[in-house]
């Protein structure tokens, strides 16, 4: 898929009340960024007099995240995509911004963002982390368990995906899919309590 083609679901993907940050930003300046509660700190402020550059929202962005301001960080990771979808960063961007709707309380909207970075080649095991819980939220239990299969592809003995994918085996009533997954030689033989609860389940269930 293409950065272009990308860069317009990432567009979609950001509501409504980013659409005048979009328009002010295209135009000349981003008003929006000398004011509360999403102006810059004091040390990023000079890179905000006129028109900033998508490198300057980047930054920006990553400092709200670190400061557990996801609104904030989400607006301006997604204006910087509508400056410059096809961006050098762009997939790393994405996920940033996808991430950052998902804390900020909004799964719903952070799916698309994610699932772009995904098919632009971000292949880090946080995205596919995220996406699964993002979908999971969303009742689209086949494509989080696609999602969680991916991390586990990354790291076959990452506890939390074989939680999760075993709870949605579980919810699905594949108890054969959840003992291949569980019941299956192991690098590190303990299992969760979690994963314990519901290999047992599955085999009351076969």
């Amino acid at each position: 898929m293409s950065a272009g083609i990308n860069g317009s679901r990432i567009a979609r993907a950001s509501s409504l009340r980013f659409s005048v940050l979009f328009f002010a930003c295209a135009a000349a300046t981003c008003p929006a960024w000398t004011q509360e509660p999403c102006a810059p700190p004091e040390s990023m402020k000079a890179r905000f007099v006129g028109k900033p550059d998508p490198t300057a929202l980047n930054d920006l962005g990553a400092w709200f995240g670190e400061h557990d301001n996801y609104t904030c960080a989400a607006e301006a990771f997604a204006t910087s995509l509508q400056m410059d979808p096809k961006q050098k960063d762009m997939p790393h961007v994405a996920f940033m911004f996808g991430a950052s709707l998902y804390y900020a309380g909004d799964a719903k909207e952070a799916i698309p963002a994610l699932e772009a970075a995904e098919q632009s080649g971000y292949n880090e095991i946080k995205l596919h982390l995220l996406l699964a819980r993002a979908q999971d939220d969303a009742h689209a239990r086949p494509e989080a368990e696609t999602e969680w299969r991916s991390a586990l592809d990354i790291d076959p003995e990452y506890s939390y995906a074989l939680d999760n994918l075993s709870d949605d085996l579980i919810a699905d009533h594949d108890s054969t899919g959840t003992i291949e997954l569980l019941d299956k030689p192991r690098l590190v033989p303990q299992r969760t309590v979690h994963q314990a609860m519901n290999l047992g389940t599955a085999y009351v269930l076969e």
